[in-house]
């Protein structure tokens, strides 16, 4: 308790750090990347840059755009957060925000691709943070198909866990729409989730089952949980109520997460999805889990919350797994949680 305690005390000290908004002008030798942002945070979210940190619950959806620089010399699984003199050579960067008029205008800026990715961020982040995440999993994962963020409304506040899980069941038909949306207009969509964004998004796919909109879940071409922050008890019912899964389904976890033991602590101790340790604890569930643990030896403090981000070794394979590369498959699966906690090497 006492080892919890000090993380978030820690936490509150570092997030209560005042810099100026990180938003500057781009440089020749830094990569631009394009986000495109759905937001339950209202139409001033996008367009008024001091809102970007506002935590406001709207009812009505905006749209917009953003341009994340990332710095010429940037490392895998490194976000060079902004400092008090932020450039964009050195740093990541908002360099430009376009706000959508409406939701017909931001669905014909996405380009037509083979699959679109859609971002939903974890707990305490506001938009630009959301959004130099999703920029650096861009950068560091070679994706090349359009990218979307869907930013709801987190109190960006470390004291703000209660504010933020209630948030996550404020926007769970946002996000239901926004896929129905998505996959209507652009067809198939990847999903990757992070922390209380994979609560989010299970009760989204919750809803759709729900609504018998099976439609839009097969459009779905694959799920990608990171280090998330749900009760296993409540992730094996959503799954029951869901039905069938889409595939792939990938869940990354770690047992030496900092933040999901404090999340443990303040819901009651209990076990969260993204730091179980037993491949009994997903008997029947058609998902593939993989434990980054031993990856964890590269990252240190917060990073262990999302080492599948963070860490160079974990990034290069999950990169060659990606691209299809055959000994990468052999190279994971000492990784994949099977039945009796022994990896599945066929």
């Amino acid at each position: 308790m006492r080892f919890a305690l000090a993380l978030l005390v820690c936490a509150v000290q570092a997030g209560c750090a005042a810099y100026p908004p990180p938003f500057g002008p781009p440089d020749p030798r830094a990569t631009q990347h394009l986000i495109h942002v759905v937001t339950t945070r209202g139409p001033e979210a996008i367009a008024a840059q001091a809102e970007l940190f506002g935590a406001d619950r709207r009812e009505v959806l905006s749209y917009g755009q953003m341009r994340v620089s990332v710095p010429p010399d940037h490392q895998p699984g490194v976000i060079a957060w902004p400092g008090r003199h932020p450039t964009a050579a050195e740093n990541f960067l908002v360099t430009g925000v376009l706000q959508k008029d409406s939701k017909a205008d931001f669905l014909r800026a996405i380009p037509e691709a083979e699959e679109t990715v859609l971002f939903v961020h974890g707990f305490n982040n506001t938009v630009p943070e959301a959004a130099f995440q999703l920029a650096q999993i861009r950068h560091d994962f070679k994706v090349r198909v359009p990218t979307v963020l869907f930013a709801w409304p987190s109190a960006a506040d470390v004291r703000g866990y209660l504010y933020d899980r209630d948030s996550v069941l404020f926007s769970r038909n946002d996000l239901a729409r926004t896929l129905r949306d998505l996959t209507r207009a652009r067809g198939k969509v990847l999903i990757v989730a992070h922390s209380m964004g994979s609560l989010l998004t299970m009760e989204a796919l919750r809803q759709l089952a729900l609504t018998g909109d099976h439609a839009t879940l097969r459009r779905i071409s694959g799920i990608t949980l990171i280090a998330p922050d749900i009760d296993k008890d409540l992730f094996a019912r959503q799954v029951r109520t869901i039905g069938t899964l889409p595939q792939p389904f990938v869940v990354f976890v770690a047992q030496t997460d900092p933040a999901l033991a404090i999340a443990g602590f303040l819901t009651g101790r209990r076990e969260r999805l993204g730091n179980v340790s037993e491949a009994s604890d997903f008997s029947g569930l058609p998902i593939t889990v993989v434990d980054l643990t031993a990856f964890g030896e590269e990252v240190s403090g917060t990073d262990h919350h999302q080492i599948a981000l963070t860490s160079p070794g974990a990034i290069s394979l999950l990169r060659r797994v990606l691209a299809g590369d055959a000994s990468a498959l052999d190279a994971i699966s000492p990784y994949v949680l099977q039945e009796g906690g022994l990896a599945d090497t066929r």
